[in-house]
């Protein structure tokens, strides 16, 4: 009986021999490369090759054994078909039996042969155990050196290029010192020379510095110092306005009655019924050159002249005679909003704002105005950064029938010298138009209130956005702010490809602290945080206010303002500087959902009004 070999077994040991042969190769090319590679510039690289080699070999010899076990297998059972067939001729009976004692015979010697050749494998099977065990401890031990070698490694190549930087420091000061030693007289006398020429300089720069500090001083003074009529109850005038460094401008009658036509067009809206701020223009501010003159820009006009204006209360609709100096705040059917020119010859723009319309908020401060006896003058200075000043001057000051009249202080320093003149234009008929929204911080009005004595009647007065110059109006937001002054230059940011983490939202609510407990910003916060435990989905709305917040804390620190502080000053540039990172504009590309600002318009309303 021929003995067939199944066809799974031998699929197994080709497999296995295949395995062999790829692991034997792969030992073989490490070896050549080992050998290859001498001699070695690290040891951390020799280490590495002895690693593969060793793991080529591991491979291999386990490789090895699968082979040897899957033809052991194999020998086993052709032995127990040898048996088998041995067994079934002896049970053969009869004459028959004699006829296969030869076959009995053969198949004898080969069950015996295959128990051989079993005994000799599992001999090598053995061998090959103990010489994996042993491959195995090596394998231990190769990679303990390579980490071993990967930490000592950088330092014993860093104390090699220390040793031979402090070589080459060491030749070079021996070079440098006889350089120095001979060239000493020279550059001594050349040292005195130049400290001769730097006191020299120094003393000149400190007269510079003084001169230009004076200057500065002046021109700050000039620019926040503002000189008003103070308004009479029994007088005609109810409306004045004035420049910085000039004296009161425009004609307060024109003026008064364009106000009055606006404030009465805007009567005329219903509050639900505007979807945005609506407001009305009254007044052009144009600064014009003396004829003649060049059209550049005139000696010591070095700024935009800052504005203000005053409404006396009764004008407004409100009593005169009401009792402020105990009120916080009071709310006004109508605020103004002075919008500066872009550059020195352009024209500023007078608004007269509806209010409850869309945020904008009917309550202004409430302030009192100071009795100067020296000067005979009120004076009240805003709450702002920088501080303004505005100076009253009465008709006849309480007292004055027993002392003379001081002439007001002038506004402009002595070293300004103006060659032009501020033209304040009234609309004839003012136009109702619809504005950007607009926020509390648009807005940079008082009441002021009088001594009882003064026989002075409480104006409400505004002036220009305390943010400061603007010099540029953002590609995408639109919106007019200063790059110098808004911490760093503009970038080319992405807002849509961020992931919400944990600690950014830390720094979003580190960052809107400093502004205070404002509704939108609360609610936009817990969305967030609702995104982190993935019980929201992130909008793009999200994605905005987040990197912006991030952003904008990100300017603010550039700018040197500590994260508890709200420096009102620098808010608008920080924040239009953000919005052109990111390339937004939030009237397309709002900040805050639709009910974030919702939350806020009624808060403010609630806290404007009063109510419980």
């Amino acid at each position: 009986m021929l003995y067939y070999e199944p066809e799974f077994l031998g699929s197994l040991r080709q497999e296995a021999y295949n395995t062999y042969e790829i692991a034997k190769t792969e030992r073989e090319v490490a070896e050549r490369n080992r050998v290859q590679k001498k001699p070695f510039g690290l040891f951390i690289e020799e280490m590495t090759l002895q690693k593969t080699l060793t793991d080529s070999q591991v491979a291999e010899t386990a490789a090895h054994i699968i082979l040897l076990e899957s033809m052991l297998t194999l020998l086993r059972q052709e032995e127990g078909q040898a048996w088998h067939q041995c067994e079934h001729l002896i049970r053969i009976r009869g004459n028959k039996k004699f006829k296969y004692l030869h076959e009995v015979h053969g198949l004898r010697k080969l069950a015996q042969a295959k128990q051989g050749e079993i005994d000799v494998i599992n001999q090598s099977i053995a061998k090959l155990k103990t010489e994996e065990m042993g491959l195995l401890m090596q394998q231990q031990r190769v990679n303990a050196d390579l980490e071993t070698a990967k930490i000592t490694e950088p330092q014993r190549v860093e104390n090699a290029r220390l040793t031979a930087e402090a070589a080459e420091k060491a030749a070079r000061d021996r070079r440098i010192s006889e350089e120095i030693a001979a060239t000493e007289a020279k550059r001594q006398r050349m040292e005195n020379e130049r400290l001769a020429e730097q006191e020299r300089q120094r003393v000149e720069g400190t007269k510079q510095q003084v001169s230009e500090a004076s200057c500065a001083q002046q021109a700050s003074a000039w620019q926040n110092r503002f000189t008003l009529p103070a308004l009479q109850p029994s007088g005609s005038a109810q409306y004045s306005f004035a420049a910085s460094g000039m004296s009161a401008v425009g004609e307060a009658a024109e003026l008064h009655n364009s106000f009055l036509a606006a404030q009465e067009q805007l009567s005329a809206i219903a509050t639900i019924s505007a979807s945005g701020s609506v407001a009305a223009m009254i007044a052009l501010g144009i600064y014009q050159t003396k004829v003649g003159e060049s059209s550049e820009r005139p000696p010591g006009w070095n700024v935009n002249p800052k504005f203000v204006g005053s409404i006396s209360l009764s004008a407004m609709g409100l009593p005169a005679t009401e009792s402020l100096a105990s009120q916080g705040e009071m709310a006004l059917p109508v605020r103004m909003r002075i919008i500066d020119a872009k550059d020195w010859i352009g024209c500023t723009e007078i608004y007269a704002v509806k209010t409850g319309v869309a945020g904008v908020l009917p309550k202004v401060k409430v302030g009192a105005a100071q009795y100067d006896e020296s000067t005979g003058v009120y004076t009240f200075t805003t709450d702002s950064t920088p501080p303004r000043t505005l100076i009253f001057t009465p008709a006849q000051p309480p007292g004055a029938e027993t002392r003379p009249i001081l002439a007001p202080p002038g506004s402009t320093p002595a070293t300004l010298q103006h060659t032009g003149e501020m033209i304040i234009k009234p609309v004839i008929t003012p136009t109702i138009l619809p504005l950007p929204q607009l926020y509390a911080r648009d807005f940079h009005d008082y009441i002021i209130w009088f001594p009882a004595d003064s026989g002075l009647e409480p104006v409400y007065v505004y002036l220009n956005s305390p943010y400061g110059k603007t010099t540029a109006k953002g590609k995408y937001s639109g919106r007019d702010f200063n790059p110098d002054k808004a911490g760093g230059p503009i970038k080319n940011l992405d807002w849509k490809e961020i992931k919400i983490r944990g600690e950014g939202v830390d720094e979003v609510k580190l960052h809107t602290r400093r502004f205070g407990e404002l509704e939108d910003n609360k609610l936009m916060i817990e969305r967030l945080e609702k995104i982190l435990t993935n019980k929201l989905t992130a909008t793009d709305i999200d994605k905005r206010f987040y990197t912006h917040e991030i952003r904008e804390l990100e300017r603010y620190r550039m700018l040197g303002i500590p994260d508890d502080v709200n420096d009102k000053s620098v808010w608008n540039d920080a924040h239009t500087a953000t919005l052109e990172d990111f390339k937004i504009n939030e009237k397309t590309q709002p900040l805050y959902t639709s009910e974030a600002e919702d939350a806020y318009i009624k808060a403010e309303l609630k806290n404007s009004l009063g109510s419980k």
